[in-house]
């Protein structure tokens, strides 16, 4: 068992309370390895754990999208209706669009009407107090 020789980390001192976590330090190597054992090499070190994790992690996602795929599929064979259905929220949602933008594009008329009849008003306004005539308002435009 390396140079700890059946001991563990904490007959060195290097136990759990000093902060390190499960059985010895954690490195995994068969000796439990602390600052007193030999085997606390580069293999062992927080680098090449933190990418075997990062490796687990590309593997977990990449399992899930295989899944994600393999679900389609038996989706698309068992359910004959999905291409139906697809069809139908497809269709709504562009109609649902095309109304949304035809909102947009009716409130921006009427703020743009409403701007004109302010910026009239605000000429005329302006015009007649100089010239000492006070003329009614414009009446707003009936949609």
């Amino acid at each position: 068992m390396g140079n700890c020789q059946g001991q563990s980390c904490e007959t060195h001192g290097h136990g759990s309370s000093s902060g390190m976590s499960g059985n010895g330090c954690g490195c995994g190597c068969s000796c439990h390895s602390c600052q007193c054992c030999s085997c606390q090499s580069g293999s062992h070190s927080k680098n090449m754990q933190d990418k075997t994790y990062s490796l687990l992690a590309v593997a977990d996602v990449a399992w899930m999208e295989v899944l994600k795929e393999k679900i389609k599929e038996h989706i698309l064979a068992s359910d004959h209706k999905i291409n139906d259905m697809a069809k139908i929220v497809a269709q709504t949602n562009h109609e649902r669009w095309h109304h949304k933008m035809a909102k947009q594009k009716c409130m921006e008329n009427y703020e743009e009407s409403l701007s004109e009849l302010f910026d009239q008003n605000y000429q005329q306004g302006h015009s007649s107090s100089q010239t000492g005539q006070n003329q009614p308002p414009t009446p707003p435009r009936n949609y």
